[in-house]
């Protein structure tokens, strides 16, 4: 508790995205008041041509509490 899914186009590399992976774990310790081992934060790399249907299957537009959910415009 919690996972966190981060989903973002292909092409960062895994030492970019584990350095993303830390500071979100580092800022849930902070915020949420839970141990590191708690935490978990996973990565779902989605092609721009298909980012607008998977995004749009897996999130709950109501769920998003920050920003808004991107819309790709090819």
């Amino acid at each position: 508790m919690p996972h966190i899914q981060v989903m973002l186009w292909p092409g960062r590399d895994e030492e970019t995205k584990k350095k993303f992976g830390e500071k979100i774990v580092e800022d849930a310790m902070d915020i949420l008041g839970v141990q590191k081992h708690h935490l978990s934060v996973g990565f779902t790399e989605i092609p721009s041509d298909k980012w607008n249907e998977m995004t749009e299957q897996a999130v709950d537009k109501d769920s998003v509490l920050v920003g808004e959910l991107f819309h790709y415009e090819k």
